[in-house]
């Protein structure tokens, strides 16, 4: 019959092939009292150490009682790089351990990642570059709109489909959005019975005379887009200046314009506000204008 000492080290030889990985209480076979005391006194001693994740246990060595919180940071970052404007809760973000939710907690003090509240109690994260409830709700109402496509609904009921899990941030701004698209000339505004409707032009864009002839650029949308995956790699997020993407591409900054408002038009790209008290005058320079108000950024879609 095996006494405490032979259970104790036939309980670290697991641990040692084992490794970071661990074993829980089945992997280490521990089914009897003489085993479960020897689990308890390599605790005591610190030879070994649980990680609990949630109700449920894990052992590994004492040397592998810290993993990295970095590393643990670097796995949420790719995850919701992934993800997008999309965002992931904790569940798809697989926050079970208090090594995990450690991890969580400093990308959030460190500003890289936000979250956003969906309902008490439930959460959703976004890298920090996505962390913007106006373009978030331009982005839910215009791909709500095209679904019903030549079905006109007013505001007031676009709203309400839009608001369905929508974080309580975005739906404070689904109005904006709203008359942000038809600014654009995205949505069209109609009059049905003195109340205003709205339909994607998308869902009536055939029917619409085209009576200009298509400019043609001194550059391609391939070009446009290496320049502008340049100016991402470089600075690290998705929303660029125009004004840098005007740079790295070297055409004129009217055409560049023209093309970016086209490319919005289709749905292809989207333009954002960005932060005009902070912005130089050559980062100015390259805002477009709608509603009077100047946009400085520019996402492409993929």
């Amino acid at each position: 019959m095996p006494n405490v000492e032979s259970c104790k080290e036939d309980i670290l030889k697991k641990l040692r092939e084992a490794g970071a990985k661990g074993l829980n209480k089945t992997g280490l076979k521990i089914n009897s009292k003489i085993k479960k005391q020897a689990l308890a006194e390599l605790e005591k001693e610190k030879k070994i150490a649980n990680l609990e994740t949630g109700r449920k246990y894990l052992y590994v060595l004492k040397e592998f009682d810290n993993p990295p919180v970095e590393s643990y940071k670097e796995d949420i970052l790719k995850k919701l790089r992934e993800a997008g404007a999309k965002g992931l809760n904790k569940t798809g973000l697989k926050i079970n351990s208090k090594i995990k939710e450690k991890a969580l907690a400093e990308l959030e003090k460190e500003r890289k990642i936000a979250n956003l509240e969906t309902a008490k109690g439930k959460y959703l994260y976004v890298l920090k570059e996505f962390d913007n409830p106006l373009e978030m709700a331009y982005d839910r109402v215009e791909e709500k709109v095209i679904s019903y496509k030549t079905t006109l609904h007013p505001k007031t009921r676009i709203v309400k489909d839009c608001e369905k899990r929508c974080p309580e941030r975005v739906k404070k701004e689904l109005k904006s959005a709203i008359d942000w698209l038809v600014g654009e000339n995205k949505l069209l505004e109609l009059k049905h019975r003195g109340h205003s409707v709205f339909i994607h032009v998308s869902s009536v864009q055939s029917l619409l005379p085209s009576d200009q002839p298509e400019e043609k650029s001194e550059f391609s949308r391939d070009q446009v887009l290496e320049a502008y995956n340049k100016v991402t790699q470089r600075i690290g997020f998705s929303n660029v200046e125009i004004y840098d993407l005007q740079q790295e591409l070297g055409v004129p900054m009217d055409e560049l314009k023209a093309f970016l408002l086209e490319e919005s038009r289709q749905g292809r790209a989207v333009l954002s506000f960005g932060d005009w008290p902070l912005a130089s005058e050559e980062t100015r320079s390259g805002a477009i204008y709608l509603n009077n108000k100047p946009n400085l950024l520019v996402r492409f879609k993929e």
